[in-house]
């Protein structure tokens, strides 16, 4: 399909064909030898986009990806790998997408709905968040792992739609309750369900966020608080922590609260501003 070209718009600004100028490992060498002898087996490319992703080569594994989705076009843990790895690039549009085509073709994946759910918060489109959220939700229950996090993503899409009543309501699940009452410390998404409960204050929070050195839990707990802030109303202090979070970008640019921060930031015009 022909189209036609603004002034001023070069190859350069639309081709974004850099790669990591990074040695590869033995292990991907040898999965790329075998893929050179049989390049149209999807499961060879598959196999190399899993070394790839696990050495932090993201854009090469996404590549690998695309490639064994051409001959397996209706597989879905080759699009949710795709779709994990454009989140670790910050294509966020891309890995939504891939996570949508997965669950057309598993509609019952567990991770699928756990991440496309967070590809809908990150651009601001809070319903279908809720509506994912809940669908995981539906299959999880208190033998699930990561059930707190599932919780505390239902609890955002509801609290950002300002639906408290329904984050009340599901806070009061007797197993969630359970969890929150059970003897510390609590981290992570446990800390971030206890705020939306009450269990703790936002100022508490902060207090630990505030002092965390590594960069990951600052970006996921911290996280968690901007959202609440922003829920409530407090933007100032989810913008102010929000910065911060982008900012400290080493270690965390691959990682869930980074990207959610980071999106967040450039829907509300101030991602120059998180120096």
């Amino acid at each position: 399909m022909a189209v036609g070209i603004a002034p001023g718009v070069t190859r350069e600004s639309q081709w974004h064909m850099t790669r990591t100028n990074v040695a590869w490992s033995e292990e991907a060498l040898a999965a790329k030898a075998a893929v050179d002898k049989d390049d149209t087996n999807p499961k060879l490319w598959y196999d190399l986009g899993v070394i790839l992703e696990n050495s932090g080569l993201f854009r090469e594994s996404v590549d690998c990806f695309s490639m064994a989705l051409i001959y397996d076009p209706f597989n879905a843990d080759y699009y949710m790998h795709r779709g994990h790895r454009y989140l670790s690039i910050g294509e966020v549009p891309a890995f939504t997408a891939d996570f949508e085509m997965c669950l057309r073709i598993d509609p019952k994946n567990w991770w699928a709905l756990y991440y496309i759910q967070e590809g809908f918060q990150a651009l601001g489109h809070y319903e279908l968040a809720e509506e994912y959220s809940r669908r995981l939700w539906e299959i999880s229950d208190e033998n699930t792992e990561y059930v707190d996090a599932v919780a505390v993503w239902l609890c955002t899409a509801l609290a950002r739609q300002g639906k408290w009543d329904e984050v009340k309501k599901l806070c009061e699940t007797p197993f969630l309750v359970k969890m929150m009452e059970a003897p510390g410390p609590h981290f992570g998404y446990l800390q971030k369900l206890e705020l939306f409960a009450g269990r703790i204050s936002p100022d508490e929070l902060y207090a630990i966020v505030d002092k965390m050195e590594n960069n990951g839990g600052f970006s996921s707990t911290g996280w968690g608080l901007v959202d609440y802030w922003y829920a409530k109303g407090e933007d100032a202090k989810a913008e102010a922590l929000c910065k911060r979070i982008v900012a400290r970008d080493e270690g965390t640019w691959q990682l869930t609260g980074y990207f959610l921060a980071y999106y967040e930031a450039k829907r509300r015009g101030y991602l120059a501003d998180c120096k």
